[in-house]
Formats: C-alpha cells, structure tokens, sequence
C-alpha cells in the first residue's frame, strides 16, 4: 500500500491554509500524513491549523531559513514512502488526486512522478489559466522548472541524493529536479495536480541569483557522467545560462 507524505511550509498563512488544508481531507484516498512545518507565525495560522482534529496532522513550529529550510524539516520525520510538497496558498486539484496517483506507482514503479498545474493569477512564467507544462525532456528541464506541486518524489530519491541545497532561495526544488533527472527516470503523468496560485515567492519577479550562478556548473555536474551529453550541453550553454531568470 502506498503511503504519502504532504509537506507543507507555512509562515503567517491564515488566509489560505484552511482551504488547503480542506482539499487534502477532501481525497478519496486516505493513506497520507500531513506534516505543517510553520515558521513561528504571527498571525492565527496556528490556530486555524489546530481546528483540524486528525491524528495524520503534525505541526512542527519554529525559526526557519527559508521555505527549503522548512521542506527539509519535514523530509526528516516523513512516514510515507512518497513525498507531496503543497504551498500553503495552493489546492490539490480534486479529491481523486492521490488515488489517481496510487493507481500510476503501482503500474509503473517509478521513483519520480509528475504532472502539471492549473495557474490561477498572473506569474512572470505563466499566465492565469495556462496549464503547466506538459512532459519535459532533459534539454526542458536546463530550461525551466517543473512546479514542485505537480512532483511526487520517492523517499529513496533524498537518501541518494541529499535534501534541499537552501542556500538557492528560490530555485532549490529546480536543483533537485536537474539531479532527479541524472539519476533517475521521471515519469510524466497527463493529469493537473494542483491549482497553482500566483503571487508567491517563486512566482515573482524575485531572482535567485546564487542559483543563476550556480546552474551551469551544477548542470555538468550533474549530468556529464554521460559524456555524450557533453557537446549537447555545451551547444546549449548560453540558453541555460539565461534560463534560470523565469523562474
């Protein structure tokens, strides 16, 4: 039986973590824990969270270094076998989401799964109403990223590649993706996960320049223990090297 863990970050989010909140107790499937990792808010998020009475909740409160900070918080006291990472301000599109999703590990046994998202609100990467972004390939993902909310990663992903680097601010979870794409082979889904709601941190016009600087690098890396994608990615450098400024 499959097992899921949903992580997700909170800070001052009393306007939209009871929704969220809602449509993860709204699926059809049951085996899943939610894990809050909140970062000392001021506002009654807390409060709202604590109307909840469901023994799969868990709360962690306290400082954080940043949203990645807190995502591995929460990969270190998972229980499932998979790991679901839902913004506060977000919603899994329907109460058939993790059931739909059951049925596709079980079929095909992958380590990384994805789908895409419904964009509601205008981001500098997508439009309202754009569905993100279909199947990607290996020179898509030096490109952009896939919205964190439409991948389900296996645990033994973390025990093999490490968490979260937080010292990129906003493209952490586009680093873990280049490094889930050199060592294992992603599974695409064409299903909408969750709707995406613009507005946040990683939807803005803020840069991750550490990761800017980084990507290249990082790319080769990553990636070069096959060297025939050495003159592919070299051939591309310059459009990876601007790449990362969408996101």
């Amino acid at each position: 039986m499959i097992t899921f863990s949903i992580i997700i970050p909170t800070y001052n989010s009393s306007k939209y973590i009871e929704g969220c909140l809602k449509s993860v107790f709204a699926q059809s499937y049951n085996e899943y824990e939610i894990i809050i990792v909140d970062g000392d808010s001021t506002d009654n998020t807390i409060e709202i969270i604590s109307r909840f009475q469901d023994d799969r909740l868990k709360l962690i409160v306290g400082k954080d270094n940043g949203v990645y900070d807190a995502m591995n918080k929460g990969i270190s006291i998972i229980n499932g076998d998979w790991l679901y990472f839902l913004g506060s301000d977000d919603r899994l599109k329907d109460e058939f989401v993790l059931e739909d999703i059951n049925k596709y590990i079980l079929k095909f046994k992958p380590k990384f799964l994805y789908g895409n998202v419904n964009v509601i609100g205008d981001t500098d990467w997508a439009k309202d109403g754009d569905i993100y972004d279909g199947e990607f390939s290996k020179m898509k993902i030096f490109q952009k990223n896939i919205c964190h909310q439409a991948i389900f990663y296996h645990k033994q992903l973390f025990h093999r590649l490490g968490k979260f680097n937080i010292n990129y601010k906003i493209c952490a979870d586009w680093d873990m993706n280049l490094r889930c794409f050199a060592n294992f082979k992603p599974y695409y889904i064409n299903r909408i996960v969750a709707n995406f709601y613009g507005g946040n941190t990683s939807s803005s016009n803020n840069k991750d320049h550490v990761f800017g600087a980084d990507i290249w690098k990082n790319i080769l890396k990553y990636f070069l223990r096959n060297p025939g994608y050495y003159n592919l990615l070299w051939k591309y450098r310059k459009l990876i090297l601007k790449s990362y400024i969408k996101i």
